[in-house]
């Protein structure tokens, strides 16, 4: 909001039941005025609308049925709505009247402490908290919009009022922003540059991870008293969300560990990757203000052994208090004792057992006590020795006789493993002994689950692609699930069988790639889904289930009795092993031991690259570069990045800045440039096989398709006279 222009023709005049007194200010949302309820007696706040809004009886209608919904959001740092208003020709919202300076008073005096930011911060938290549960979501959270009385309570100003003034329109216009008026001031709120998230200055749909962003984005500036992306306009500033890091060296340097990650991970340009809990974040919060301020633990590292491998170590979590206490933080109970901090240390298989990941099995398997691990060694194709871990033992040891087993699963009272070998289903005891043979000709076998009554559910390459049954004991398998063609189901894997035989939890994968996490009723043979994005979930007795997506952990809420999730999921890890494909990279005991196999680092550098053979570095981020290609000026290099999914990025020599040109959920890749720079051309597997496809290289218009063959398509080039490269990754051709 703007400073009051210092006169206004509704000063003095009656709306309604509502004697107005004095203006407060004014922007493109409308003015702002001190206004008395002649009826209950209390002071208000009286937004006028603008003429251009209100003439538009479609956009009036859909803010009046936005406001109904904003009414219902009754919180302690939400500034309430009490109705609207419409008199005389008049529309206007009646709104809290919250006495104090806004937080952008506040911080032109500089940053504020750390401790009194984390306090304001954790009240905007809350507040963002409360809506989204309602399915409200701000879209201009700035220190304008944030006010703090003398008692130093937060009041978060205009929720959801961007949506309510947007119209019906789709896709926003990222330059109708407070920070762009039309001469007459009467620009439509839909973020503010410096705090959009990047999709948000993209134009496309946001969600509450927006929200998060701009948190983000106000919680580094009232600790660093200086905007986290800033320009000379609003298009070299939508440049900087776009394409640069804030300045972390601005962070002081008693910043508390837990405060530095909460806002890398709010800050996160990659909507996916991004933290999308207000719940998660005012915990975090929690966490940073019981954190000395002096403390300068760094970041657990997680040591790789033998370097080059699919998979080098195995971080196992080995405290059964880890998942209790995430997962009932996930829950909200700040009632709760802290809980103990969990013991973390890294298994490092020895090189004649490397831990084996394959394609679509769950290659690691926790007993229910929490006391073993089981894991196959990758020295056979397909699967491989089975190795027995006790956490409270150095060594690892293989079972005899067994050489090529895939998805180790324990009994439910933690005495045996079963596995699959060569198409059978086996069993051997944990303290070793014979093999014994459950069932054959299972085809191929996938994962398995032992549940409480004697079941075991697996999957498989089946016929219908679905899970089966049979008995611990061995004899006939039966269909439990069958996947639905019209759906494009392609399987149903990784089963996980709850508590007393109740259910059974998978993962439907269909096509092209889509996962869901399910549930299968045993009571009543009926399915549902319970999330999308998700696989691999396994319940812990704290009542929540803990599932992996896009590399990240997660826990959330789990009703036992009628098989549906409860709460916000809360994530519990980052950076997991990712893939290959469908495989999950952990495993959780019933009593909360976690395993997992983490991330393998996939950076690399760019340099310049000499005839001679001498590399100079280029300013660009380290990140997960692949094939590149520079453009026919030599201003600019295509490169594809791979971080989680593989994608077209351009890097500018000049500016240097990283734009990215394609988004997935596809891959792109080998990206070309055409002779007069116009258009990059790629390849593209998002309609099946791989095809050519071209987009503009300054990013505008659409992407065009220019093969349509169901046979791989690939891209080609001349060799160039020199070359740009990762300093990592191979030459991909191109001559150095």
């Amino acid at each position: 909001m703007n400073e009051p222009r210092g006169d206004s023709t509704f000063t003095g005049r009656r709306l309604g039941l509502y004697q107005v007194a004095e203006l407060l200010g004014a922007g493109g949302m409308g003015e702002v005025y001190r206004a008395r309820d002649m009826t209950l007696g209390r002071e208000v706040a009286i937004k006028i609308l603008p003429r251009a809004f209100t003439s538009d009886p479609k956009r009036l209608a859909r803010f009046e049925r936005e406001a109904r919904v904003l009414a219902s959001l009754n919180h302690p740092h939400v500034a309430a709505i009490y109705g609207v208003v419409d008199a005389d020709g008049v529309n206007a919202l009646v709104l809290e009247l919250v006495e104090g300076e806004t937080l952008a008073d506040r911080l032109r005096t500089g940053a504020i402490p750390i401790e009194e930011s984390l306090t304001v911060a954790r009240q905007i938290a809350g507040a963002l908290e409360a809506a989204h549960e309602k399915g409200i979501v701000h879209r201009d959270l700035t220190p304008a919009n944030i006010k703090v009385t003398k008692d130093g309570v937060v009041k978060v100003l205009d929720f959801g009022l961007a949506k309510a003034v947007a119209g019906d329109g789709s896709a926003p216009d990222p330059t109708e922003s407070p920070t762009v008026h039309r001469g007459t001031g009467e620009g439509v709120i839909l973020g503010t540059a410096g705090y959009m998230s990047p999709e948000q200055a993209r134009g496309k749909a946001v969600d509450r991870r927006a929200d998060l962003w701009a948190f983000g984005v106000v919680l580094y500036e009232m600790v660093t008293g200086r905007r986290a992306f800033t320009g000379d306009n609003v298009s070299d500033t939508i440049a900087q969300v776009l394409t640069k890091e804030p300045d972390w060296t601005a962070l002081p340097a008693k910043t508390p560990a837990p405060l530095r990650t909460l806002l890398r991970r709010c800050l996160e340009k990659d909507q996916k990757r991004r933290l999308d809990s207000a719940t998660a974040a005012r915990l975090d919060i929690d966490d940073a203000l019981a954190t000395p301020t002096a403390e300068t633990t760094a970041p657990v590292r997680v040591v790789m052994a033998r370097p080059g491998r699919v998979a080098l170590a195995l971080a196992a979590l080995a405290a059964a208090c880890l998942v209790t206490s995430l997962v009932t933080r996930a829950l909200m109970r700040p009632a709760d004792p802290a809980p103990a901090a969990p013991s973390q240390f890294l298994i490092l298989p020895p090189s004649e057992e490397p831990l084996g990941i394959t394609y679509a099995f769950r290659d690691v398997a926790l007993s229910p006590d929490g006391r073993h691990l089981a894991y196959h060694s990758g020295t056979t194709s397909p699967g491989g020795r089975l190795v027995l871990r006790a956490l409270d033992q150095l060594d690892a040891k293989p079972l005899p006789g067994i050489v090529s087993a895939t998805s180790p699963f324990f009994s439910p009272d933690s005495q045996w493993i079963g596995f699959f070998e060569a198409g059978a289903m086996k069993k051997v005891a944990v303290t070793g002994g014979p093999v014994i043979t459950l069932s054959e000709n299972l085809g191929s076998p996938q994962s398995g689950s032992w549940g409480d009554g004697g079941a075991i559910v697996f999957s498989a390459e089946s016929p219908n692609q679905g899970l089966l049954t049979l008995s611990a004991n061995g004899g006939e398998t039966r269909a439990l699930t069958t996947t639905d063609a019209t759906q494009n189901e392609i399987g149903h894997m990784f089963p996980s069988v709850l508590p007393g035989e109740r259910g059974v939890l998978f993962t439907i994968v269909s096509v092209p790639d889509d996962r869901q996490l399910a549930v299968l009723d045993l009571r009543t043979g009926q399915r549902k889904t319970l999330l999308r994005g998700g696989l691999g979930a396994e319940y812990v007795d704290t009542g929540h289930l803990v599932y992996e997506a896009s590399g990240t952990l997660f826990a959330i809420g789990f009703d036992l009795d009628r098989l549906e999730l409860q709460g916000e999921p809360a994530p519990l890890r980052e950076t997991l092993q990712v893939g290959p494909n469908w495989a999950p990279k952990h495993t959780v005991s019933r009593s909360g031991t976690l395993a997992f196999v983490p991330a393998r680092p996939n950076v690399s550098s760019l340099v310049w690259v000499d005839r001679t053979g001498r590399e100079t570095p280029i300013n660009a981020p380290p990140r997960a570069y692949g094939s590149l290609h520079l453009s026919p000026d030599g201003a600019r290099v295509a490169l594809e990045i791979g971080d989680e999914e593989r994608d077209v990025w351009i890097w500018d020599f000049a500016r240097e800045t990283l734009t990215r040109l394609t988004f997935g959920p596809s891959s792109e890749w080998i990206p070309i440039w055409t002779p007069d720079g116009r258009w990059i051309v790629f390849q593209s597997d998002r309609a099946g096989p791989a095809n050519l496809y071209r987009q503009a290289s300054d990013g505008s218009g659409a992407v065009e398709r220019l093969t349509a063959s169901d046979n791989d398509q690939s891209t080609s080039r001349k060799p160039r006279s020199s070359t740009v490269r990762g300093s990592h990754e191979d030459d991909d051709g191109l001559p150095g």
